[in-house]
């Protein structure tokens, strides 16, 4: 409940209740980076060439739960965390290429969000099994709310690594992949640690050189 701005309307007996807690959050995100690196004029001594990146990121709304279930009483509670979040993003990566149409890089990367409209929702209804979601319930089986919650502040450290197909002079697709850590910031409560945070995209380059 460090989440929701007001916790009064949330409070609920717990006591005869077993929580379970779903620590791994997912969703789409929409990322525009730049990269800036050393002019084609410059010599190079190897293969490999250094690039700064900066962009933005968009992230759809994630979702964190945290659920209350006494299967006696055929009930559970749900409090579900709805979060968008904007970030801004920097890494630095080394680029380099298996053939002329087959590119890799590989680099150190950080960046800092926050979120906006936050909600925090309130989900009372029957029993959830331990592979149902709330959505799989009947209308009629529950009664949800919905209130306004906290902003948050996210900040990660993380290893990008990608591989890039050429096709044409000047644009490449490919995949890229992100694994590190992080850190959220609950403003009036402790940090929390994110033991482990990743991203797969898929996307496009354009080269302007």
């Amino acid at each position: 409940m460090a989440f929701a701005k007001t916790s009064q309307e949330l409070q609920r007996d717990l006591s005869q209740f077993d929580e379970k807690v779903t620590t791994t959050t997912s969703g789409l995100g929409l990322f525009v980076m730049a990269g800036f690196g050393r002019p084609k004029t410059v010599p190079t001594t190897t293969n490999t060439t250094s690039e700064v990146q900066v962009g933005v990121g968009l992230h759809t709304p994630r979702e964190a739960m945290v659920t209350y279930r006494n299967q006696h009483m055929d009930t559970s509670i749900v409090y579900c965390n709805l979060q968008t979040e904007i970030s801004l993003e920097t890494a630095y990566l080394l680029r380099g290429r298996w053939s002329r149409y087959v590119h890799w890089h590989v680099g150190l990367g950080a960046n800092g969000g926050l979120t906006v409209g936050n909600k925090m929702m309130l989900i009372e209804g029957r029993y959830l099994a331990d592979d149902e979601h709330p959505s799989q319930q009947q209308a009629e089986e529950m009664n949800k709310h919905t209130y306004g919650a906290k902003q948050v502040y996210y900040t990660r450290l993380f290893i990008p690594t990608g591989i890039k197909f050429r096709i044409g002079p000047r644009w490449q697709v490919g995949m890229d992949y992100r694994l590190g850590v992080g850190w959220q910031f609950v403003p009036g409560h402790d940090t929390n640690r994110i033991a482990v945070t990743g991203a797969g995209l898929i996307g496009a380059k354009y080269s302007f050189n």
